[in-house]
């Protein structure tokens, strides 16, 4: 990052720009805001700080996508091609049994994190913090009323953390999945 960017936009924010690549108001310049909003850590206030910073300088959000970007890279393939190996791996293998058991989900990404949609209502995110990760049930409800089958993990109203070398069993990822689905009927 050069001096002068990127502005006071927020720790999370900065370090998304720094996991993209983003080191000039120029190569910011060659994203589009929409791209930008789902670098996890990039927010509406960040955005708008961006916007105006760029605006200073006389550029402005691309219209096009970077040519940096992989060729067929979804949002959710950069989010987990930006962290480490054990985080990356374990994601990666969440990722892909939540494809099993939500076939027909829209993949995206959802108040930050990757996530899996249905009918636009979210079912399922997952996320990386630096010292652990996290599945997120997109409801508050969900793991309170799985009980004890979530009693092996930390767990909050809204989130179960789990380490990489200690991920979600099938069993409970298929459990949860259902609770949030049977919420949705």
């Amino acid at each position: 990052m050069n001096e002068d960017f990127p502005p006071k936009i927020g720790a999370p924010a900065t370090r998304a720009l720094a996991n993209a690549g983003i080191t000039s108001a120029q190569e910011c310049a060659e994203w589009t805001e929409a791209q930008l909003a789902d670098l996890h850590g990039m927010g509406p206030k960040a955005l708008s700080i961006l916007r105006a910073s760029l605006g200073s300088a006389g550029l402005s959000f691309s219209e096009q996508a970077p040519g940096n970007l992989k060729q067929g890279g979804s949002p959710i393939d950069d989010y987990l091609s930006a962290l480490p190996e054990p985080q990356r791996l374990a994601l990666q293998r969440l990722r892909e049994q939540l494809r099993e058991i939500l076939p027909e989900a829209e993949e995206g990404i959802r108040y930050g994190v990757p996530a899996f949609s249905l009918n636009g209502k979210g079912v399922a995110g997952f996320g990386a913090a630096t010292h652990h990760l996290s599945y997120y049930p997109m409801s508050g409800s969900v793991l309170e009323s799985a009980g004890e089958h979530v009693a092996k993990f930390e767990v909050s109203k809204g989130r179960l953390i789990f380490q990489p070398k200690t991920p979600i069993p099938k069993g409970l990822l298929r459990r949860l999945v259902s609770l949030r689905l049977k919420e949705l009927r």
